[in-house]
């Protein structure tokens, strides 16, 4: 028989995990393990009495079965709101470079709430992420302490969540009181890099430690740049200290290159994947890795591609993208207007419209239903990047074996044996 599309097949061999394979449903995230026997004898051509035998012994765990794909509920709303482009670091990978003067002011606070609030009752969510963006967001932590307060008052019939990204170089204790005491933020990612002085790293571990204590979720994510992930590991350990303290997770970040303001990166994002997940156990022995699960439908699902989520420039126009402000031609929506005009329809529409289920080089992978294609801003663009295809691959078998791997001896899986 031919393996359905949406079912991966993994040979442990090539993670020097002996013999076996593991097959995966990407629909449904069924997994069962079989022999190298048993699969050959399942993909075998024609229909034998030993392959009908294990076709039967599989049914239970569904591995092989091809459940419909319904529309997605609206389960939650994302806003992503940047006030401002302006950046005090001047990162050669960011896709804004940090030197474009544009903020929100003050004014246009009113116009903003009243767009997100007609958004969101045309969405009719039962969950809203408001997600602070930039530039570097804390340049505007006035402007956003005035908008998180009214959209939080404004959102009474939805449940309500709202975080930040931010290099922690603006971390300082009076910030970071401010953050607690007059926003309605609870989630903070950090990105730090090789460039961070030991000054800003000891004034960010202090920033953690007290939101941890507020019940805040605290990401710190170390941005790549060099082939000696020494460095690395030695932040890494450094935030271990604060372990027990609160929501806490260490992650690295592959610097993807954005068009001519992005990076080249130091490593390929397959070599990437791969010594990342070395670094797992390493990790998880510092209490701040991730707990090995299956991967989810839609696990790089962004906001450009989610017909229920907006990004709002400090420009005061809609985009599908934040790596298209603030270029006109990317604007889908003047939120001076309302909610609905989208004066720009031409720039809207290859975002509307894309659909990674009808794409040549998609249709037929395994990894769509969880990946949707990556970054379609560079399709559209025809920036699209193999690197990106087979990273992503090699991060899905990675987090399937890290599953496998932690329940091996639990004996979790679905054996099957031929001779049922």
């Amino acid at each position: 028989m031919s393996i359905p599309r949406h079912i991966l097949p993994i040979r442990l061999a090539e993670f020097k995990l002996g013999c076996g394979v593991l097959l995966f449903n990407t629909l449904n995230q069924a997994l069962v393990e079989l022999t190298d026997t048993e699969f050959m004898c399942l993909i075998e051509d024609g229909s034998s009495a030993e392959q009908r035998s294990l076709q039967t012994a599989l049914e239970p765990c569904g591995v092989l079965e091809t459940p419909s794909l319904p529309l997605p509920r609206v389960e939650s709303s994302r806003v992503v709101l940047v006030p401002t482009l302006l950046c005090n670091k001047n990162c050669p990978y960011c896709y804004h470079g940090g030197s474009v003067d544009l903020t929100m002011q003050k004014g246009d606070i009113p116009l903003l709430v009243s767009y997100v609030r007609d958004f969101l009752y045309a969405k009719k969510p039962p969950r809203v992420c408001v997600i602070w963006h930039g530039g570097e967001p804390l340049i505007a932590l006035s402007l956003i302490s005035k908008i998180s307060t009214q959209l939080y008052s404004m959102a009474t019939e939805m449940e309500y969540e709202e975080s930040l990204l931010t290099n922690g170089l603006l971390l300082s204790p009076p910030t970071v009181d401010q953050l607690v005491r007059h926003t309605h933020i609870n989630e903070l990612q950090i990105s730090i890099d090789r460039e961070t002085s030991q000054h800003s790293l000891d004034m960010i571990q202090s920033a953690v430690r007290t939101l941890l204590a507020e019940k805040w979720a605290v990401t710190v994510k170390y941005n790549i740049q060099e082939t000696d992930w020494t460095y690395a590991n030695l932040v890494a350990e450094a935030f271990s200290s604060l372990v027990g303290k609160g929501r806490l997770s260490f992650i690295l970040g592959y610097l993807e290159p954005h068009g001519p303001l992005g990076s080249t990166p130091c490593l390929s994002f397959p070599d990437f994947i791969d010594r990342y997940w070395s670094l797992s156990k390493r990790l998880r022995d510092l209490g701040i890795g991730w707990t090995p699960d299956l991967p989810e439908k839609l696990f790089s699902a962004c906001v450009a591609n989610d017909p229920n989520a907006i990004t709002i420039g400090p420009d005061l126009y809609a985009y599908r993208c934040n790596v298209n402000i603030p270029m006109p031609e990317w604007r889908i929506a003047n939120v001076r207007v309302g909610y609905g005009v989208e004066p720009c329809a031409e720039a809207s529409a290859p975002f509307m419209k894309y659909d990674p289920t009808t794409d040549a080089k998609c249709c037929t992978c395994p990894a769509l239903h969880c990946c949707m294609g990556g970054c379609h801003v560079k399709r559209i663009f025809g920036q699209r990047n193999l690197d990106y295809c087979e990273g992503t691959m090699r991060r899905l078998k990675w987090q399937i074996v890290e599953f496998y791997m932690s329940h091996e001896q639990d004996q979790q899986l679905p054996q099957v044996d031929l001779s049922i």
